[in-house]
């Protein structure tokens, strides 16, 4: 009575090294904020930019949360201040346990940042804040790298690749997977692509 059935289509999603960066997540962050006047796509010095303005409006703004249990990472990216003096909207790293990390440049010279999780934690997100309003940072996201481990390797773009995989039996008609409360659940062989 409790079993759930499904037809046996189903989409798997693969990611490279760099598990959200490049103009992937410039495009994400512009959306998530939705408002061209604090997050927008611009060219600063002939490099491709996610630009930050500080406001209330980016604050504690989730961007990303597709993190596994006390594994760490390194995120990379060059940055910069718009103004010498203060600084404008960055990547917030969120624990689990409410502590946090920052992704924020250090001058209005283009930098290289690159952070690494605390060992032993969980990162819960990657958000947005600000340290001064209507001040701009901005990210090169064609340097924009986040990925597993604890060392910034050479930078890869963001690569995702998406593959359909469908049951069916001899005669060609697509399989009903079913599963049981009690995780018990149908499986099937992607290169036969039969029930087993």
């Amino acid at each position: 009575d409790n079993v759930k059935s499904t037809l046996g289509a189903i989409r798997l999603k693969s990611v490279g090294k760099n598990i959200w960066g490049s103009k992937k997540a410039a495009d994400d962050v512009v959306q998530i904020i939705n408002n061209s006047n604090y997050a927008y796509l611009t060219n600063i010095d002939g490099r491709n930019c996610l630009a930050l303005v500080g406001d209330n409006l980016i604050r504690n703004k989730d961007i990303f949360n597709k993190f596994k249990p006390n594994t760490q990472y390194t995120i990379q990216v060059y940055a910069k201040r718009g103004d010498s003096s203060y600084s404008g909207g960055y990547l917030l790293i969120r624990y689990t346990d409410g502590s946090v990390g920052r992704v924020t440049p250090p001058s209005d010279v283009w930098s290289k940042v690159v952070y690494t999780s605390v060992p032993g934690k969980t990162i819960k997100s990657i958000e947005l804040t600000f340290t001064y309003p209507d001040y701009t940072n901005y990210f090169d996201y064609d340097t924009l790298q986040i990925e597993e481990g604890t060392q910034a390797t050479e930078y890869e773009p963001y690569k995702e690749s998406t593959l359909y995989v469908i049951a069916k039996d001899e005669e060609g008609n697509i399989l009903e997977l079913r599963s049981l409360p009690n995780g018990v659940k149908d499986e099937v062989n992607i290169g036969e692509r039969k029930v087993i």
